[in-house]
Parts: structure tokens; C-alpha cells; sequence
């Protein structure tokens, strides 16, 4: 007979890598089983008797995980080419790990399916309705945070819906057992609407699939972290090796089964390694029928030396097989890259270790160090030492081809910052192909003449962009990607940083330059004020809702000045029309009669004999119950409806219908319905999963959108709203304030286009036209934390006033958010007096205005991702006249409002999401370009 070979070890024996970091694993989260046990008490009985039931009586175990016991299973491995099990080798004694050992552990149904992971979708309306219950898009499986928030709100439902709840619980939490925020796949999920079925299927070989991938496409030579049931792991090194486990796995009392629930983790975490090596008594492999000791998989690899291994357990190599060291090539696969690692004078990060999957297919390859100590003869060991060199030149020649692919990289990234920056100043050449903005370049260039230092500016700013570059690039190097943590949880999957502002903040202005900027802001000023003049003593036409004579600054001069209010010119009539929506839509204070009568009594006393007729029908009671007879206030509920629509209305199915059929025709939405597709490769199709999908992080280009549609509802239909001295500002203006806060704070010089937002001029695709102070009473703001939070800003200009509206206020303590909304808070009044004409000057000060961020009674966020729509819709509450936020703005209806904002923006203002340009997140339709 032959010499029996089988396979080598993944790493030296006695040299396994060690290392003091945990074992990232997903499943168990204790914050969903703690909320499941309370929620469905009910039912926990039912569950814990199904054929899931030994998953949910784990969950009622204490059992400590221990990295350590995972760690050294799988570093213990030998190489094996089959995609569905794994050998390790304690000592001399190999242990398997497969869909057999996984079965008896775990006693769930293992069975073989075909197409396991792709069954049907179950798509009928009674999923479609239990979907929108949980609060998850129709088109993707629940997360584990979608799972824990629908907890709050499943107590009322059926007994179905509820172990539908518990079911899904144990598919997100153990079988599928990903990131928490990570989506599940749907036509698995989908199945639990009918629950038999459901119960019924294979999860047994799901789970297992799902761990063994994890499993194979670990690196184990340094931390690694395991998707699926990863306590399994560390229950096989029990059964495997049964005295260790009577020692070391805390063992319950009466041997309950299966072993799953038969050990409490972990006993004593010292000497692990030692006294596995120690072992004498295994349990090799689970000894079933001959027929079903290769569990049948699709597509399985065959792998002759592993085999081997089992022919040697099952006597098929004549008697029982006892093992020897002989049996195993001491020196594992990886060997060489490690020899190397220590001996090469360079210690760079890309001297990685091999994978084990190439490692695998070179089962021959001889160490160089084995070569330099083997005891045989010299032309062994000369032929050991030319393989050695050969492998040591295919190392180089890999290396140099990794080098030479980092290289092409960071000159790709290069030409993409380079085509950007080329972007930008195409779309500057095309503004200023503008013939006004020709004739300010012909100023300008007159003025640059005459400056005898402009070109030794130019030349200090290339040094102090160049330096700055390099600075950049050195930070870039040293300091780690800290892009991952927001929320306090995973990075979200927007919130990237606009690319003109990134562009600009490496242009650092001359004096020169700043001084010019100045003067034509000083010029705009003046052009401003002097076509405001023009007007016939500044009368103005509002809305429809408010047709009476407009007062100038009268209310801002009362509030600040306390001045007695002023009797107004315009008939009574057109007051009463202004001041009902104001109280139609706060019904508390129209009710309250001690507010009431003063009111009505001066007016009468210290009106003129000329003047008091008109007073005497503003105050005449016959008339002034009319608001509260009015049909919309009648539907209030605690006086807190608004007299225009009701923002938390579900969409209409005519609505949504036209909408899902754009997106579900967008390029990649076929391929990527469960997953986040690639943000480049289906750029459309990224930004509505982003917009529809629950606990995805919002973009500026979704809030720019947004905004744009407010601003045009606004325009065309301003009786929707509280009053129309109001105005939605994008996230842009935010951009630019930020990024020149520095620059404020050194010479008052405000940033660009500051004007043109406070003139009404922008956005130019929906420019209001409003002047703030003399048109705007109330702006509206979304502003983004460094690209990890979304919160509302509300600035009151009569009030001199912000108040900030957050949906996670535990996320940034008071002090942190005083430093972000100053430069708002000292900008903003400072624009207001220098481009006030010069009789209000008085009255719009530059004095820092005050700002707040209340936390009662604003509704708080569960989970990371959905501040964005939060922001929407305080900032929607607001504008159409709540009092106070409603119970429905919660976590509960998210999915709901994100398919409102969507179709919404498909209606309204026939938004379609980026087009041609990946990189141009900002290109919207009806968006304008980047300023």
C-alpha cells in the first residue's frame, strides 16, 4: 500500500498566532433578546416548543463567550480545498467541523433543499401590510435595529404577527447573524408569513452555510470577526474534546440536550491551548451512516487528503488508525510568508500573509527554514533549499506586483480629485459666461491691474496650497480611517462631503483677494437697497392667505424695542385674514379667553374717533368666533392641527405606484434589492435605496432635494403653510458658513454668497426672492455634524433666536453643539445689520443671537440612520403650524414617511436622483448646480 498523506496545517505546529483581541461575533445580541423576552411572554412558550425552540432556550442562557477557546480551534486548522467543513488538528488528533457536527450540536433541521437561500419571495399584500408594521422596506429583510424598535409598538398585535416577530428574530439573530443594522435577505424572511412553512424549512443548513462562509473567508493569523451562530464554535471544541468541556465549559447539571444547551461558555480562560493539547479522549467526527458521512452540498470540492483522514477514522486503511506526529508535516503552509516576515530588512504592511485558499493548492512548498535545519541528507535538503528559493521569488515578484496596484490606485484617485477640480471650474467658466457676471469680471480684472502684488500673491497662495497638500497627505498616512462611527454606531452610508467645498478649502485667500470680495459685497449691498427703495414705500404683495398692506419691520421693532404695537393703515378686514391662519393653527391660544380680551379692549380705548370704526369690526364679536368655526380646527386634536395638510397622511397608492415603478426599472436594482448596492456602479438606484430604505443614512443631494420641493410647494401653494414669511435653506449655505468660520473670526469677511441667500437669490432652480428680516421671519435649516448627524435649525429673525431640533440629544453633549451652531448664531445677525438698509440698521443689530435645543417632548430616534427624515419633518411640523410634535412622528411610521418624501419629490418637482456623473451627488434634477 501506499504511503497515506493528508493535508498540511494551516500554520506551524506550536506557532500558531496569538493574539489578545476578541473574536467579533453577531449573534445573540442581548439588547434584542432582553426586549423579545417582555414583549412576547405570551408566546415564549409556543416559540421555545417549535422547532426552533433550541435557539430561543439559548437565549435564556448565560453563556460567556470565549474568544480564546474560537481562536485556537480555528488556528489549529489543516488546509482543506472543501467549501462546507473544516479539520482542525489538536496535537495528532483530527476533529471535523461540518454540516454532521453542526446538526447534532445545534438539533436543528439540516435537511437538504435545493435553491437553500433563494426560495420564492413571498409578495402578497398581507406581507406588504406586516412589513409596514415592522417599519421595513417591502423590498429588504428586517435588521436586528428594525427587529428591536418593533418591539415598542408589538404589543397589540395578533398572536400571528407576534411569533412571526419572534421567528424573524431568530433568523436575524442567529441563523443569518450579521452587523445589526445589516439587512437580511427578503426571500428568506419573506417565509414566515406562513408560519408552518416556516418552521418547517432547512435553518439548520442555513445557519451552518452562513458560519462555515464566515469561517473560510476569515484571516485567522490576525483578529478576525464570524458571521452565523458563532457560539457553535465553541460548543464543537466541547464535544470534540469531552474532558475539556467537563472542565472548562461549565457544564449544566443533568446533561440537558442537545449540547448546544448544555454548557454555560467558559470556565477558567488560562492555559486554553495547553489543555486542549493535553486531551487524550475525542470525538473526531459524529459517527452517522456510511452513506450520509458526506453531508450533500451543490458544487462541493473534492479533497483526496482530507478524505483520507476519514478512511483512516472509519478503518478503511486496515484496522483502527493510530496517530502519530509522523502523520502531520510539522511545518503549516503559511510558514514561508512568516520566515520571511522576520528575516526581510523591509517590515511593510503588504508582507502580508498568504491565503489560505492559494496556501491550500501548495501543499508541497518546503520552508526555507525547514530546509536550513533538516537532518537529512545534503540533497534533500539542496532540493528543499531550491523550492524554498523558488516560492522566496514568486514572494517578491507578488510583492512587486502589489506595489505597482497600490501605486495605479493613488494615481487613479489622483486623476479623480484632478477631474473634479477641472468640474468645478467649468461650471465657474460657464457662470461667468453669464453677461452680468462678465461685466463684474471686467471690474475685477480692471481692479487686479492695478495691484502691484497680486502676482506675488498668487505665487504665496501655490506655496501654501502646496504645503497644505502635503500636510494632507501626511495625515492622510498616519492618522487610521475614522469614517466608520456615527451615531454611535456603524458609519452611515451617506454623508460624504461636497466636493466644491473640499476643493475650496484648500484655497486660502490673499488680502487682496478678501479686500475685492469685500467691496463687491459692499456693491451688492447698495444695489440691493436702492431697488428696495425704489418700491413704493416698500409695499409688498404676500400670499393669498395674507392680502393685507405689508408693515415693514413692525413687528421685529415691537419685539426688540418694546414699542407699543402700531395701529395699521390697512382695513380690518385684510388683519383678520393675516392673523387666521396663525390662530387656526395654534387653537390653544385663539380658545384661552384671558389672552382674548386685552386684545379686543385697547384697541377701542386709545384708537382715534376717526380710527374707530375699523377697531370696532376687527373686535366685533359676531365675527371673531369665525376661525374656530372653521371645519379643519374642528378636527384638531388638543388644538395641535394645522390648518393646511397633515404631513403624517399615508401616501396614496397612485402616488407610490408610479414612483416604485421608476426605481424598480433603474439599472442594478435587480441585482442588488437585499443588499446596498455599489454608490458608483448604480448611482440612481443608490440614492433611492438610500431615500426608501430604513436606517440609511440621508445625503445633502436627498436634503437639497427636499428643500427644493418645499420651496416650490411654498410658492405655489403658500395657504398650506402657517404664513408665507417663511423659507426652506439647503444644506449648501451650512457648507460654505462652516468652512469660513475661521475666516469670520479673523476679518469679519462673510462667506460667499452669503448675500444671494440672504437677497432670496438661491437656490437659482427655486430662488424665493426674499429678503430675511423684511420678507422671512422663520428660516429653516437642516445641518449636518461632520457627516455622522443630521439636526433642524430653527431661526426666528423676530425672536433673534435658534432653536435646534435633535433626534438623538444624547448623541452630542450641550457644549459640543454650542461650538457648532456659533458660527450661526454671530454670522447670521452680522449679515443682517450689514445688509440692512441704513433707517433699520437699529433694529437688526449684530448682537450674537441666542439658541436652544429643547429635549422634552421631541421625538427621539431608535437605532442609527434615520435623523435625515427626523430633520424633514420637524422642520415640515413646523412650517405648517404644530404647536407641538404629534405621537405619529416616531420610529414606528419611518418607512412610511421616507415613501411620502420620496414620491412627493417624484411629483412635485419630477426629481429623479443623480444623473451621469457618479461623483456629482448634487446634480438633481431641477437641482441648480454647485455654486
Amino acid at each position: 500500500m501506499d504511503a497515506v498523506t493528508f493535508p498540511r496545517r494551516l500554520f506551524t505546529e506550536g506557532e500558531e498566532p496569538d493574539y489578545d483581541r476578541s473574536v467579533v461575533y453577531y449573534s445573540k445580541n442581548t439588547a434584542l433578546w432582553s426586549q423579545m423576552h417582555t414583549t412576547l411572554e405570551d408566546e415564549w412558550d409556543e416559540l421555545e416548543n417549535s422547532k426552533l425552540g433550541p435557539l430561543f432556550r439559548f437565549t435564556k442562557l448565560e453563556f460567556n463567550w470565549a474568544s480564546k477557546v474560537a481562536q485556537t480551534m480555528l488556528t489549529m486548522q489543516v488546509a482543506c480545498k472543501k467549501k462546507y467543513e473544516i479539520w482542525s488538528a489538536v496535537g495528532v488528533q483530527p476533529v471535523r467541523f461540518s454540516l454532521n457536527e453542526f446538526e447534532h450540536i445545534t438539533g436543528l433541521n439540516c435537511e437538504y433543499k435545493e435553491a437553500l437561500t433563494k426560495p420564492e419571495t413571498v409578495n402578497t399584500d398581507e406581507m406588504k401590510d406586516f412589513w409596514r408594521k415592522l417599519g421595513v422596506n417591502e423590498k429588504l429583510g428586517p435588521s436586528v435595529d428594525e427587529l428591536l424598535a418593533a418591539c415598542q409598538w408589538a404589543g397589540e398585535w395578533s398572536r400571528e404577527d407576534r411569533l412571526r416577530l419572534g421567528f424573524l428574530a431568530v433568523y436575524a439573530g442567529f441563523i443569518d447573524a450579521r452587523k445589526s443594522s445589516t439587512h437580511t435577505r427578503v426571500a428568506l424572511a419573506s417565509q414566515v408569513m406562513d408560519l408552518e412553512k416556516f418552521e418547517n424549512y432547512p435553518w439548520g443548513r442555513v445557519a451552518f452555510k452562513t458560519l462555515i462562509k464566515s469561517i473560510k473567508k476569515a484571516d485567522v493569523s490576525k483578529p478576525f470577526s464570524l458571521e452565523g451562530f458563532a457560539e457553535v464554535v465553541q460548543v464543537w471544541a466541547y464535544y470534540a474534546m469531552p474532558r475539556f468541556g467537563e472542565e472548562n465549559g461549565d457544564p449544566r447539571p443533568n446533561n440537558p440536550e442537545p449540547p448546544l444547551l448544555a454548557f454555560n461558555g467558559i470556565r477558567g480562560k488560562r492555559y486554553v491551548i495547553g489543555t486542549m493539547k493535553k486531551q487524550v479522549l475525542f470525538n473526531h467526527m459524529v459517527m452517522v451512516d456510511k452513506a450520509d458521512v458526506y453531508p450533500r452540498w451543490d458544487k462541493e470540492i473534492d479533497d483526496e487528503k482530507v478524505d483520507n483522514i476519514i478512511k483512516a477514522l472509519l478503518g478503511e486503511f486496515g484496522g483502527g488508525w493510530v496517530w502519530k506526529p509522523a502523520d502531520w508535516v510539522r511545518e503549516g503552509i503559511s510558514v514561508v510568508k512568516k520566515v520571511k516576515f522576520e528575516k526581510s530588512v523591509k517590515s511593510e504592511k503588504s508582507h502580508g500573509k498568504r491565503s489560505l485558499s492559494d496556501e491550500a493548492d501548495d501543499d508541497e512548498a518546503i520552508s526555507v527554514k525547514r530546509a536550513r535545519t533538516s537532518d537529512g541528507s545534503p540533497a534533500e535538503a539542496s532540493g528543499a533549499g531550491w523550492k524554498g528559493l523558488e516560492a522566496k521569488i514568486e514572494e517578491l515578484f507578488k510583492d512587486f506586483t502589489k506595489k505597482h496596484f497600490e501605486e495605479m490606485s493613488k494615481t487613479q484617485e489622483k486623476i479623480q480629485v484632478l477631474t473634479a477640480q477641472v468640474a468645478v471650474v467649468g461650471r465657474i467658466v460657464k457662470k461667468l459666461s453669464h453677461p452680468q457676471a462678465q461685466d463684474s469680471v471686467k471690474s475685477s480684472e480692471d481692479t487686479a491691474k492695478s495691484n502691484e502684488d497680486s502676482a506675488k500673491a498668487n505665487e504665496e497662495l501655490e506655496k501654501k496650497n502646496e504645503e497644505l497638500e502635503k500636510k494632507n497627505e501626511e495625515k492622510s498616512d498616519e492618522e487610521p480611517d475614522k469614517s466608520d462611527a456615527g451615531e454611535g454606531k456603524t458609519a452611515p452610508p451617506g454623508g460624504t462631503e461636497d466636493t466644491d467645498c473640499t476643493w475650496l478649502r484648500t484655497h486660502i485667500p490673499t488680502d487682496s483677494e478678501e479686500a475685492e470680495e469685500k467691496r463687491q459685497q459692499e456693491e451688492q449691498i447698495k444695489a440691493a437697497n436702492v431697488m428696495a427703495r425704489g418700491k413704493s414705500e416698500r409695499v409688498r404683495k404676500l400670499a393669498f392667505t395674507q392680502k393685507g398692506e405689508f408693515q415693514g419691520n413692525s413687528t421685529a421693532r415691537r419685539i426688540i424695542l418694546n414699542n407699543p404695537p402700531e395701529i395699521p393703515n390697512s382695513p380690518p378686514k385684510s388683519l383678520k385674514i393675516i392673523s387666521k391662519p396663525r390662530k387656526a393653527a395654534i387653537t390653544k391660544k385663539a380658545a384661552n379667553p384671558k389672552k382674548a380680551d386685552p386684545k379686543k379692549s385697547p384697541p377701542p380705548k386709545k384708537a382715534d374717533p376717526k380710527k374707530s370704526p375699523p377697531p370696532k369690526k376687527a373686535a366685533n364679536p359676531k365675527k371673531a368666533p369665525e376661525p374656530k368655526k372653521a371645519p379643519e380646527p374642528k378636527k384638531a386634536t388638543g388644538g395641535n392641527e394645522p390648518l393646511g395638510y397633515n404631513p403624517f397622511a399615508r401616501p396614496l397608492e397612485e402616488r407610490i405606484t408610479p414612483m416604485r415603478a421608476f426605481v424598480s426599472g433603474l439599472p442594478g436594482y435587480s441585482a442588488a434589492t437585499a443588499l446596498e448596492p455599489d454608490k458608483f456602479d448604480y448611482p440612481e438606484w443608490h440614492w433611492w435605496f438610500t431615500l426608501l430604505t430604513g436606517f440609511q443614512w440621508l445625503s445633502d443631494s436627498h436634503m437639497k432635494s427636499w428643500a427644493t420641493m418645499m420651496t416650490h410647494r411654498l410658492a405655489t401653494r403658500p395657504e398650506l403653510f402657517k404664513n408665507d414669511r417663511i423659507c426652506f435653506l439647503n444644506s449648501h449655505i451650512t457648507q460654505f458658513w462652516e468652512r469660513d468660520w475661521p475666516r469670520f473670526q479673523r476679518c469679519q469677511m462673510l462667506p460667499p454668497n452669503s448675500l444671494d441667500w440672504y437677497f432670496g437669490n438661491l437656490p437659482k432652480s427655486q430662488p424665493s426672492n426674499k429678503r430675511w428680516g423684511y420678507d422671512v421671519d422663520d428660516l429653516f435649516i437642516p445641518l449636518n455634524i461632520k457627516n455622522k448627524h443630521w439636526v433642524a435649525l430653527h431661526v426666528s429673525i423676530p425672536k433673534r433666536h435658534i432653536t435646534i431640533y435633535d433626534s438623538m440629544v444624547d448623541w452630542l453633549d450641550d457644549a459640543e453643539m454650542d461650538l457648532l451652531v456659533e458660527p450661526y448664531a454671530v454670522m447670521m445677525p452680522n449679515l443682517m445689520h450689514s445688509a440692512a438698509q441704513a433707517e433699520d440698521k437699529c433694529v437688526y443689530f449684530d448682537a450674537k443671537y441666542t439658541h436652544s435645543r429643547p429635549s422634552k417632548d421631541v421625538p427621539q430616534q431608535v437605532g442609527a440612520g434615520d435623523c435625515g427624515v427626523f430633520v424633514l419633518k420637524f422642520i415640515e411640523c413646523l412650517a405648517v403650524g404644530y404647536a407641538a410634535f404629534p405621537k405619529t412622528l416616531c420610529q414606528k411610521n419611518i418607512t412610511m414617511f421616507r415613501e411620502q418624501i420620496a414620491s412627493d419629490m417624484y411629483h412635485e418637482i419630477n426629481c429623479r436622483g443623480p444623473v451621469e456623473d457618479p461623483d456629482d451627488w448634487d446634480n438633481v434634477d431641477l437641482y441648480d448646480e454647485r455654486l
